[in-house]
């Protein structure tokens, strides 16, 4: 189920979830997704540029965040218990 980062917070300030793991990830992905909306104006993504991202992109990217979390993500983690 997709929510996002505020109603997950609620959720556990209001005393619904306990939380466990509650972290961004994917930084770059942010900055890919807006270049290709925003800057190239692609519809969807190509399957050459998908390839290249996780080949190339994801492993490095993957070691850097779990030394440094990043502030803000496309994809958000959440791994909770409900009380």
């Amino acid at each position: 189920t997709l929510f996002p980062y505020t109603t997950l917070s609620d959720l556990r300030d209001q005393g619904r979830i306990s939380r466990i793991v509650l972290r961004y990830y994917n930084f770059i992905g942010i900055w890919a997704w807006w270049w290709n909306v925003k800057v190239t104006q692609r519809q969807g993504q190509n399957d050459a540029q998908i390839r290249l991202f996780d080949r190339y992109f994801v492993p490095l990217i993957s070691r850097i965040e779990k030394v440094l979390p990043p502030p803000l993500g496309q994809s958000l983690l959440v791994v909770g218990r409900q009380i």
